[in-house]
């Protein structure tokens, strides 16, 4: 077994702070991050989290969060600029991140719903 493994095994609760401030701090790169081919219609990324029922929280950058019409829409751009398709690793994120937006059930905008 991989030290890694043991440490997280052994402590469970200093893993999951790692791991969610790993996270956050990812999310919160890419928020700021703009790429070459990418349009925005404000030209901002937005930066949210996500709970489970479990308690696990996903810190996220969509390109976007847009309000109409009193809707959220959360929008994943992927592009590709030498080939007909995204890599596979972009229609894998693309799908898993269509799964758990999909399974949202209620969203709250500085504390409110």
């Amino acid at each position: 077994m991989g030290q890694y493994l043991k440490a997280v095994m052994l402590d469970f609760e200093e893993f999951k702070n790692i791991s969610l401030k790993g996270s956050k701090m990812a999310s919160e790169r890419e928020s700021v991050t703009v790429h070459k081919h990418e349009y925005l219609v404000d030209g901002r990324k937005a930066n949210f989290c996500i709970e489970n029922y479990l308690g696990g929280t996903y810190y996220l950058a969509p390109d976007e969060i847009l309000y109409i019409k009193d809707q959220y829409y959360i929008q994943e751009s992927k592009n590709s600029t030498r080939k007909g398709l995204p890599d596979l690793t972009d229609i894998q994120d693309g799908l898993f991140k269509l799964i758990l937006y999909s399974n949202i059930d209620s969203i709250n905008l500085n504390n409110q719903p």
